[in-house]
């Protein structure tokens, strides 16, 4: 699938967004709101057929969210 999102280039994820995605999980940031996500970074964390980098963070993301689900539910 070739697009883009929000003005980003669907065929590859920059370390910035990563990193964006990566807060918007864990709630830090410009807009620190735990669990608040971005459609941008649910569309872009979640693409399939993704290679290299990309898969690489998409996988560092869902490790991420399961250890933020995890955190939240033993609250």
């Amino acid at each position: 699938m070739h697009g883009r999102v929000d003005g980003c280039c669907l065929d590859s994820l920059s370390e910035e967004l990563s990193d964006r995605c990566m807060g918007e999980l864990m709630g830090v940031g410009v807009k620190p709101v735990k669990c608040s996500l971005s459609s941008e970074c649910i569309r872009v964390m979640t693409q399939h057929g993704r290679t290299g980098y990309y898969i690489t963070h998409q996988l560092l993301y869902g490790i991420l969210a399961e250890q933020v689900t995890d955190r939240h539910s033993k609250q």
